[in-house]
């Protein structure tokens, strides 16, 4: 990368949500550029400050209770006042000063309440435009598109900076070029050199894409399922969430999950992958079995002969001798797959592994009885019933 890609990349970096592989690139480049790594000391600095100017924001939230309590304070000097200066007794100038004061006080602290209340409407509407923006803003029927490096093409027209992408229109990087794609008010997407994606039809209120080959990073902060990518080999629904997705010559897929929940379907399987696990789907070979990012690789290999090579039962054995509490929701979605035999063993395993309630029973797992499945599914941990009821 040149400078002008590294500081494009720089506040990404700083964030820690770009593609390693970028990332990789960007580190190499700041090792030996002193130019962009006094421009990335200067971006931490700024983020500091405002880090620093959020924390007096949340120190001046407490200003309602000593409001408040001014507010208590002056009723209670209110109700003396008229008790020490009689209207029928002759008032000193002192006694009349002080009593002065105190109504100011008063008024001063009443004002200031309502400046606090008027703060809060104002946060509030503010919150609840943002979300309609969000959440009930239809898609456009056009996406913007920046240049990050090299000449990316839109058709047959080479982006020479900035420019926009139509519904039904594909963009095309080669070797050296990269873009970032402003996906109306859903979030953003990094494309990567070797890409080609197109924008396609979408219903109201949807926004979808596809992802013939090339990589992609996506930040998304749309509501759950209004964002999906289709791929050669899966369709992949955004639950509101950061991930990666490659797509190789062959058609085959692969998605890394960074945070959030992603739902992954191929015919009639489906995976629910939350943060820190991966999985792959073949066009021939269908769906896989996502997978932890922190599992053995012999356990990464006996899965993908289980799911890619129809491998027999010893290979399931030799895979649940590597499983560990991390691979839980492996095992789980292999439950959802495999026979009544193989389900067995993997309940037994699980069963090792964690402490299964007595209301979760071996035969009910065995049989596919949704609802049970449901209750393991949230005992153990990895996630809200409403998220299992995607699969």
């Amino acid at each position: 990368m040149n400078c002008a890609e590294v500081k494009y990349y720089l506040n990404d970096y700083s964030k820690g949500i770009l593609l390693d592989e970028v990332r990789a690139e960007i580190h190499e480049h700041l090792n030996c550029c002193k130019s962009c790594t006094k421009v990335l000391d200067n971006m931490i600095s700024i983020s500091d400050a405002a880090s620093a100017k959020k924390k007096i924001v949340r120190q001046n939230k407490r200003i309602w209770e000593r409001v408040h309590k001014e507010r208590e304070k002056n009723n209670r000097a209110q109700k003396i006042v008229p008790r020490i200066f009689p209207a029928s007794s002759r008032i000193s100038s002192e006694a009349h000063h002080l009593k002065s004061s105190l109504m100011l006080k008063a008024n001063e602290i009443e004002n200031n309440k309502l400046l606090v209340i008027a703060g809060i409407i104002s946060v509030i509407a503010l919150g609840v435009i943002l979300a309609f923006m969000i959440f009930d803003h239809p898609p456009a029927s056009f996406w913007y598109v920046e240049k990050v490096s090299g000449y990316p093409v839109i058709e047959s027209k080479v982006l020479t900076d900035q420019g926009i992408i139509k519904i039904g229109e594909k963009l095309y990087t080669d070797s050296e070029s990269r873009v970032r794609l402003k996906v109306g008010v859903a979030g953003e997407i990094d494309v990567e050199p070797e890409s080609e994606i197109e924008i396609n039809e979408t219903k109201s209120s949807e926004y979808r894409l596809v992802l013939s080959r090339g990589k992609i990073s996506a930040r998304t902060w749309i509501a759950p399922k209004l964002f999906s990518i289709n791929t050669p080999s899966a369709v992949l629904t955004d639950l509101g969430c950061m991930y990666y997705l490659s797509v190789s010559d062959d058609s085959s897929t692969m998605l890394q999950v960074k945070s959030g929940w992603i739902l992954m379907e191929h015919n009639n399987n489906k995976s629910l992958l939350p943060a820190g696990t991966t999985c792959l789907s073949q066009i021939s070979k269908g769906l896989g079995t996502p997978f932890s990012n922190e599992a053995s690789t012999t356990f990464k290999a006996s899965l993908y002969k289980l799911d890619f090579e129809n491998s027999n039962t010893k290979e399931l054995v030799n895979l649940l001798s590597e499983a560990r509490q991390k691979d839980l929701i492996t095992l789980f979605h292999l439950l959802k797959r495999l026979d009544q035999e193989s389900c067995g063993i993997i309940y037994d395993r699980i069963s090792v592994l964690f402490k299964i309630p007595q209301r979760i029973t071996r035969e009910g797992i065995i049989n596919g009885d949704k609802d049970m499945l449901g209750r393991l599914w949230t005992e153990l941990g990895l996630g809200s019933i409403s998220l299992y009821q995607n699969l």
